[in-house]
């Protein structure tokens, strides 16, 4: 599912020049912050500012992007992920003392970058690799494989610590590359599930990292951030909270309800001491990420965006025109929707960890239909819409199970793979196949490839299609004579039909990129698509034959969740906010919180 880019609105030139003047005086005041003049001490006063991007590229703090917000530990640099109008991603640094903004060349679809404690490099995720880039030019050097990276901290002694993966321990390797050694071990028989967002002591040896869980949800006592060292398997617990970490001085940096706190913590002791002060509210916090977007310099310079990066879409039904009805229901944390057979009920994703949910739309109803405390997801019905087949994360990898619809009967596994997280998108129309994903968790370059898995007689799944580039959301045509499924090997997202169940040649259908949500209603005779722009776009399919993309309409927001029963009505669960979120800049944020 495509999850919303929440964007700070573009301002007038004159304002940016305005801010980088702004913050370069700021940072100068801040330097002479400790000094003596005519006899008295100079008071530290906080100084804010709006962070503004260049004119035609936004700024998203959702997801992976969220964590591309950083300072540089001189405080002269800010990154984040900025997004240009023909959807190239990449890292981008702002100069504060100069206000000069410009991409990382090298960085394209990166995030999560950490800095060397000179403030010279960047470590950062992006292809399915850690690695590093120099801030005044040069290529990016690859150190090691991180298919979908959760943090990373540089020590003095040019050791790296990372989480490569959403669910994985920490790990360590060389600046320069090198052997990659496991530090930490997640420990899934006491509810663990993933060790992340790591932050070296100055010492470079000892290290705080977040210990958190998708079997609770976020004030789960098993959320804790812990100390550790490189020398040695024990750990300390230092707090219970699920959040990332920074470190300024002698405070611990982190986010709770929103809310930025920094405790005293003593290095020598390894312990936290005093009360919390508060710094910051309405710290943007992407729910699922574990994170909240905020970031700090050694010279107490505080980056931070408010809003919320993890926005709940409400259900909205649109026409082909793009004219919406809310539909009745709160907003809540959709993943996924998929209307019955017979387009009376939507199965849906819900929460975090996201469980399976039946709506009843008429009624404005909904029913828990699983119950697990880690992740079900992508539900899919039966095309006699008397089961639905789901994915979990329940036993490690991302498996299969089916359960009965009427509730009596216990869900069953259907396949699990021994290497990688198979995950179903689509039911065949006879009801002998599920078309899946298979994402190898361990792949360096975070592929996937179409597999076909038999839901009778015992047979075994098979890859159906299966390169060297991504393909991922496959779904049958309404007679079953194609599979649509979205691959990367023209450098972007497309979407691609092939003939099953004997494999053909396969068509290429959207021009403009295909960016999320591949819907082949039984109703209607159209595939639909979300393009990256947030236009919803269709071919008509009649008798083997595809026609020519057209636009229907363009969303206010990418939903995270879409999907059609006839293709004349759109249920999509799109973002309430569309925008509002904005991102401050602070001086001197830690000395005046603590007057």
């Amino acid at each position: 599912a495509g999850v919303a880019s929440v964007v700070v609105a573009r301002r007038r030139n004159r304002e940016r020049l305005w801010l980088g003047t702004a913050i370069a005086a700021a940072l100068a005041a801040l330097a002479l912050g400790g000094l003596w003049w005519k006899g008295h001490s100079v008071e530290p006063r906080a100084f804010h500012a709006s962070f503004v991007p260049p004119s035609g590229v936004s700024l998203s703090i959702n997801q992976n992007d969220a964590a591309s917000l950083s300072l540089s530990p001189d405080g002269r640099f800010l990154t984040f992920s900025g997004e240009t109008a023909d959807g190239k991603k990449s890292l981008w640094i702002d100069r504060l003392d100069t206000g000069e903004m410009k991409p990382l060349g090298g960085t394209e679809k990166g995030f999560g970058p950490f800095w060397s404690p000179d403030s010279r490099s960047i470590g950062f995720f992006a292809a399915g690799k850690l690695k590093r880039i120099d801030v005044s030019g040069g290529p990016a050097i690859a150190l090691a494989d991180a298919p979908d990276g959760r943090g990373g901290s540089w020590s003095k002694d040019g050791v790296i610590l990372f989480a490569g993966y959403w669910r994985d321990a920490l790990h360590r390797v060389s600046s320069n590359g090198g052997p990659v050694t496991t530090v930490t071990q997640v420990d899934e028989a006491h509810g663990e599930t993933t060790h992340r967002w790591p932050v070296f002591l100055p010492d470079g040896k000892r290290f705080l990292y977040l210990v958190g869980t998708h079997r609770a949800g976020a004030e789960s006592d098993m959320n804790a951030v812990y100390l550790a060292s490189l020398d040695s398997s024990e750990r300390k617990l230092i707090l219970r909270v699920r959040s990332n970490l920074a470190l300024c001085g002698d405070q611990l940096l982190f986010v709770r309800n929103q809310y930025l706190l920094a405790q005293k913590f003593d290095m020598a002791k390894g312990q936290l001491t005093g009360e919390p002060i508060r710094v910051a509210e309405g710290v943007a916090e992407e729910i699922g990420f574990f994170r909240a977007v905020f970031a700090i310099s050694n010279d107490g310079t505080l980056a931070y965006a408010t809003g919320n990066a993890s926005l709940r879409p409400r259900l909205t039904m649109l026409d082909r025109a793009g004219r919406g009805t809310d539909v009745a229901g709160p907003p809540d944390q959709y993943g996924a929707l998929r209307f019955s057979p017979d387009g009376r009920r939507v199965a849906a994703t819900i929460g975090d960890p996201a469980d399976v949910w039946i709506l009843d739309l008429a009624r404005g109803a909904r029913t828990r239909f699983t119950s697990n405390p880690l992740n079900d997801f992508l539900p899919v019905w039966s095309p006699d819409g008397k089961q639905i087949a789901f994915g979990t994360d329940r036993r490690v990898l991302s498996e299969i199970f089916i359960k009965p619809v009427d509730g009596l009967t216990q869900e069953q596994p259907l396949w699990a793979m021994k290497e990688g997280n198979l995950e179903p998108f689509d039911w065949s129309p006879d009801g002998h196949f599920l078309a899946a994903h298979l994402l190898d968790a361990k792949n360096p370059d975070f592929t996937g490839d179409i597999w076909i898995v038999p839901t009778t007689g015992g047979a075994k799944p098979y890859p159906f299609v299966a390169t060297e580039f991504k393909e991922r959301a496959p779904i049958f045509s309404p007679d079953g004579k194609w599979i649509a499924f979205s691959s990367d090997e023209s450098g972007r997202e497309e979407l691609y039909v092939v003939p099953f169940p004997d494999r053909g040649e396969k068509r290429q259908l959207s021009t403009t990129g295909a960016s999320s949500f591949y819907l082949w209603p039984a109703k209607g005779h159209e595939i639909f698509w979300v393009a990256p722009d947030a236009t919803l776009m269709s071919v008509e399919y009649q008798n083997g034959q595809f026609g020519d993309p057209k636009a229907l309409f363009k969303f206010p927001a990418v939903p995270s969740a879409l999907d059609s029963f006839d293709g004349e009505k759109f249920l999509a669960a799109i973002p309430e906010k569309r925008e509002g979120a904005s991102v401050s800049l602070v001086t001197n944020a830690l000395q005046t919180a603590q007057r």
